[in-house]
């Protein structure tokens, strides 16, 4: 059986974000099945690298499906666990504060979530993979808390806004010479 794993991303392929390219490449030779998902498609003048068409060519591009089928996810996922789907849009929700800008965001990110879910549950992906903790860990932690498992590599300071409840983060820093540490949340 093939090991397979999304990986949840702002832009893809990215110029400025080669070492995620690399990254894959090395896990499919490695015999890996990796997806990826990108929230936003490159830009024209991205798509100009070496690599970049054939990179574009195999990514899910999130925002593409339209509101719509995210809408039709969203049931999807609801109908499976009434219950569950009610209680993440209320955590999605909250988690926004009392902004009501922030709260409208993170429902958005929640219908982006449920595309990633489905097609994931479509394609048998159960394992999904942000490099950031920003916006695609905030999509990846809704759609493993629909129904996959997640993990995510640390950026930013805000862990806790993005991920309070990851089973497992992997920090990569130049101190320790792109070793992994791990960190065990529990």
């Amino acid at each position: 059986m093939t090991r397979a794993v999304a990986y949840v991303l702002t832009h893809h392929p990215c110029v400025a974000q080669t070492f995620i390219g690399r990254e894959i490449d090395e896990l499919t030779r490695r015999g890996w099945w990796v997806v990826p998902f990108a929230l936003n498609r490159p830009s024209t003048a991205e798509l100009q690298h070496p690599g970049a068409a054939e990179a574009a060519a195999t990514t899910r591009y999130i925002k593409d499906v339209g509101p719509w089928r995210a809408l039709g996810a969203a049931l999807d996922a609801a109908r499976r666990s009434p219950l569950g789907m009610a209680r993440l849009t209320w955590q999605a929700a909250r988690s926004g504060g009392t902004d009501l800008r922030r709260v409208l965001w993170r429902l958005l990110q929640l219908g982006e979530a449920c595309v990633v879910w489905q097609r994931c549950r479509r394609d048998g992906v159960h394992h999904l993979h942000a490099h950031f903790a920003q916006a695609t860990a905030t999509v990846a932690r809704f759609a493993a808390a629909i129904g996959t498992t997640c993990g995510a590599t640390p950026w930013s300071c805000c862990l806790d806004e993005h991920l309070p409840d990851a089973r497992a983060l992997v920090a990569h820093t130049a101190f320790i010479q792109w070793t992994h540490q791990f960190i065990d949340r529990g």
